[in-house]
């Protein structure tokens, strides 16, 4: 199984070296190191964004022109190349000892993959020598007499990367204060901003926001780019175009612009298939966070949990989720559409993969309670036979043992009938849709929403001082609206529960084309707005007190409907997409990048139900439906 890459990896070979003496001062921070870069002839001109990264990180140096950047994932090397390359090794050790007195010295051949970037799935074998530098980095001459010696020896075609893990640019963005001087100056060159990206990159850029970045205690507000990966352009100029629009309301020191490859999606279902025996009560009905699906399609959404929409005397019992699917099922189909009409879409419980994978998971518990009850039986004969005492606990643990049995047999029964169908979607839009229950189950699963178990004092892992005042086991009691800086949690298909903090300003996101479909109040498709530009809201999951290169998803593909909840209890936004960073340090699940939640405010869902369900007959006073939660 692929891992992500870590400063040891396979084939791993340590030197140990004498710590570096003789500055008389510390040698520049990593960040400066970079400002040096940005205005060096070395990132002047076109070139990839990859290539951009590369050159711009004083900590790395590649033989590849457009690496993939990191983190990526690494596998097991051809083994017969990592004999044939291993007694290169000593020579490598002299060679890079030879270049400074590095404090560790480590040898990797890794096989390089970055899944869902664009070019990296194709493997490819990679020797990484990985440094412990207390210099200012600079590797290029070194990578090149490195490369120069395997070439003389027969890889000419092997890749070397040189570089410093501790120290290799792996930014993470960390949610700024609404209330920071820095917002205000933003907003005002905000518009200016994205004049220079419409003129200099066309429609290659994918996001743009203030955040803050560096190290705790350090952090500064920086502007944020993200933009296509694999686009080509000169990065240096843009660079510089920004930054001198912000000048004028910014000292140098009071921020920083980075440009990265990303992406922001409308979240797709989750493809890989998921067990939920752990999540889930014996009788295995649907609640918050569950796996939803379509007929004939393995992935999965979320069913972001129960509610009832009111229009007039007439009462649907169903849920909320996200848009289903594109295109035919919200073109044409509304309220008023024939309830028996067959282009309502069948909406299943679960998605067929995590059928798949919780049938599967349950065989093997059986399996393994019936291994271990079967040896505790054997235990007890044996002891019977020869006069001794029946093993500690003997009828306890049998009772246990049958009582699991009982439960995962009967979890089996209710996994081996699904998929079924749950309901029908009633009313649709681009970004939510309302799912009326109306299968075999409807009358079964219509609950209240509770809240889950959150532990204590998790919130001051995102904001000092803040508390939770909802409890686990109480009721989703009410709507609320999702407000810059504040905290939310979020029950998802794909990530269970997650936790983070609405940034302190919208995000202004360029879709790409493959999302630029977009429907009005009454389902019908309509042109996207100008330039298929967005704001949108963005939850960030970086807890305080961590290291500057670590961070959290706050969602996945398959999360897609989850409900998102403050600190109250109060459902306050329902997520539809992801931002996603392509460069920095992954999550903590070793995945290669880290999901941002995009999320919908619950008042603009609420308007939305309005102008769908609004009808006014000829004559009469118009009406139309709202969403009521259930919490008593």
């Amino acid at each position: 199984m692929s891992t992500p890459l870590s400063p040891l990896g396979y084939g791993l070979h340590n030197a140990s070296c004498l710590p570096r003496t003789g500055y008389l001062s510390p040698p520049p921070s990593p960040t400066k190191r970079r400002l040096e870069l940005r205005d060096s002839e070395e990132t002047d001109g076109d070139m990839t964004i990859e290539a951009y990264v590369l050159v711009m990180d004083p900590y790395r140096s590649a033989t590849l022109q457009n690496p993939l950047p990191h983190p990526v994932f690494h596998a097991k090397p051809n083994e017969n190349l990592r004999q044939q390359i291993q007694p290169l090794y000593t020579r490598m050790r002299q060679i890079v000892s030879a270049d400074r007195e590095f404090e560790e010295i480590s040898f990797a051949l890794n096989t390089v993959t970055k899944p869902g970037y664009p070019g990296g799935d194709q493997p490819t074998q990679i020797l990484f020598v990985n440094v412990n530098d207390s210099g200012d980095g600079k590797y290029g001459p070194l990578k090149d007499e490195l490369r120069s010696l395997i070439s003389a020896s027969g890889f000419g075609n092997l890749d070397i990367e040189v570089l410093d893990p501790r120290k290799s640019f792996a930014p993470s963005l960390s949610p700024i204060d609404p209330r920071d001087p820095a917002v205000e100056k933003y907003k005002r060159c905000k518009e200016d901003l994205l004049e220079i990206l419409r003129e200099q990159i066309k429609r290659d850029w994918r996001m743009i926001s203030l955040f803050r970045t560096g190290r705790q205690g350090k952090l500064k507000p920086a502007v944020v780019v993200m933009v296509r990966p694999r686009a080509h352009h000169n990065w240096s100029g843009l660079y510089h175009a920004l930054k001198n629009r912000l000048r004028t309301e910014f000292t140098s020191q009071d921020f920083d612009v980075e440009i990265m490859p990303g992406e922001c999606y409308e979240l797709r279902p989750g493809g890989s298939g998921l067990s939920f025996h752990e999540r889930m009560d014996e009788d295995c009905l649907p609640k918050m966070g569950s796996s939803i699906g379509l007929p004939g399609e393995q992935g999965g959404g979320t069913l972001g949990g129960f509610i009832s929409l009111k229009r007039g005397e007439k009462v649907h019992n169903g849920f909320l989720t996200n848009a289903v699917r594109k295109g035919m099922d919200r073109y044409g189909t509304s309220y008023f559409t024939s309830q028996t009409d067959p282009s309502r879409t069948e909406i299943q419980y679960m998605a067929k993969s995590d059928v798949q994978a919780s049938i599967e998971a349950v065989k093997k518990s059986i399996s393994a309670f019936k291994e271990d009850l079967a040896k505790l039986h054997e235990e007890n004969e044996q002891r019977l036979i020869i006069g001794d005492r029946p093993p500690i606990h003997y009828n306890d643990r049998v009772k246990v043992y049958n009582e699991s049995l009982r439960k995962f047999s009967k979890m089996l029964s209710q996994f081996e009938s699904m998929p079924c169908t749950l309901g029908n979607v009633l009313v649709p839009s681009g970004r939510w849709a309302f799912v009326e229950l109306t299968g075999p189950l409807a009358t079964q699963v219509f609950r209240l929403n509770i809240i889950p178990n959150i532990p204590s004092g998790i919130i001051e892992n995102y904001i000092e001082g803040a508390r939770v005042f909802a409890q686990s086991g109480q009721p989703v009691s009410g709507f609320g609206r999702i407000e810059k800086g504040q905290w939310y949690f979020k029950v998802g298909r794909t990530t269970d529960i997650t936790y983070g903090v609405c940034n302190g300003v919208a995000a202004d996101c360029c879709w790409p084309d493959s999302d630029q479909e977009r429907y009005d109040s009454i389902g019908k498709g309509v042109a996207p707005p100008p330039r298929n530009e967005t704001k949108e809201l963005v939850i960030i999951s970086k807890k305080l007190n961590t290291p500057s290169h670590t961070q959290e998803s706050f969602c996945r593909p398959g999360d897609s409907g989850s409900w998102v909840i403050d600190a109250n209890g109060k459902l306050c936004g329902l997520l539809f997409g992801e931002m996603r960073g392509w460069c920095g340090p992954g999550d903590d699940t070793g995945a290669v990048y880290v999901g941002s939640g995009l999320v919908t405010c619950m008042s603009v869902v609420s308007e939305s139900v309005k102008q769908k369900t609004f009808r006014k007959p000829f004559g009469a006073k118009g009406e139309s439906g709202e969403l009521t939660l259930q919490y008593l």
